[in-house]
């Protein structure tokens, strides 16, 4: 069974209120052309609500992704791109 979670503050700052946020987001790893890239794109999808995060992601196919995240029923699940999945390495 997978663990639920009620509730998950980041220490990401959101931009727009200048607070930290309550977050379904538990962690991101970014692959990029560089390192600043990808911890400037990991750093803004902790800031960022899932959905948006997907839908940046599907129009820029230059970064690949792997979040977890806990759904709507606080049961943690992850996401990944496909360029992500390829990277993956299975035993």
């Amino acid at each position: 069974m997978k663990e639920r979670v009620k509730e998950k503050y980041v220490h990401t700052i959101d931009p727009k209120t200048g607070y930290t946020r309550n977050s379904s987001t538990w962690g991101t790893s970014v692959l990029a052309k560089t390192c600043a890239e990808a911890d400037g794109y990991a750093t803004a999808f902790m800031a960022m609500d899932l959905t948006d995060v997907k839908n940046l992601l599907l129009t820029h196919n230059e970064i690949d992704a792997y979040i977890i995240y806990s759904d709507e029923h606080g049961v943690i699940q992850e996401y990944m791109t496909e360029g992500f999945k390829k990277m993956v390495v299975k035993e």
